[in-house]
């Protein structure tokens, strides 16, 4: 029965899941894209990582402001840190393997 009483909600692990989705959605459309790319007739779709890179790059700077307001709620209420911990090391990483594609290091 429900009484009109909301229950307590955990939004520190609500945003840390949410930092880990949108990186990781970024590096699903490019894998999708390199994917597709194997195929010999698809090969000219290679052009799109141009404008798909700096996508995933701004979807990653996402990922970090959702993973340390996270961390900063889970501080506040005494919350586990381990999921916005984890979206920031996946944001983070896909910072580094974006900017080596955008300076041309990969």
């Amino acid at each position: 029965v429900f009484c009109g009483v909301m229950p307590v909600t955990n939004s520190a692990s609500g945003l840390g899941i949410a930092s880990i989705i949108v990186t990781a959605s970024g590096l699903v459309l490019v894998g999708v894209m390199i994917l597709i790319s194997l195929i010999p007739e698809m090969q000219a779709i290679l052009w799109l990582l141009i404008v798909v890179i700096p996508g995933v790059i701004i979807l990653a700077l996402v990922g970090i402001v959702l993973g340390l307001i996270g961390i900063i709620l889970a501080i506040r209420r005494q919350q586990s840190v381990v999921l916005p911990v984890i979206g920031i090391v996946l944001s983070l990483a896909v910072l580094v393997v974006g900017g080596g594609f955008i300076s041309g290091s990969f």
